[in-house]
């Protein structure tokens, strides 16, 4: 079991408690808006790592770290201080046809490089 974000095993970080994506489709697209990690397509096996949780969003009862509901993760090394994205900031992202829908759908503009038609731009509305 690895952290998708940042990688550490459980094997070799026992005390780190490692966490599911949410079921709730607007909670994943949200925690993969935060990672930064536009690209990703969460599976069931996918996991963060509770150092991208603020110490309130888990739940240390029942000897077990539990994630509280509705937790986002939100540390990660482009969230440091003295780093933040402008609100109209472009990506690129390599992502099939399918994952280009869903983000022009649900998340984002999307428009596509003519030249290039694996470079894809992706702005984030105002």
């Amino acid at each position: 079991m690895r952290c998708v974000y940042c990688g550490k095993a459980k094997e070799k970080n026992k005390e780190i408690s490692f966490h599911r994506f949410p079921k709730d489709e607007k909670l994943v697209k949200t925690w993969v808006m935060n990672m930064g990690r536009l690209d990703l397509v969460p599976k069931q096996w996918h996991m963060l790592c509770a150092e991208h949780f603020s110490k309130t969003c888990i739940d240390f009862r029942d000897l077990r770290a539990r994630l509280r509901k509705g937790s986002v993760p939100t540390i990660f090394k482009h969230n440091k201080e003295n780093f933040s994205l402008p609100s109209a900031t472009e990506l690129i992202v390599h992502v099939s046809k399918r994952e280009l829908y869903t983000i022009n759908r649900n998340l984002m503009e999307v428009q596509v490089d003519k030249k290039y038609p694996k470079r894809t731009y992706i702005s984030r509305r105002q």
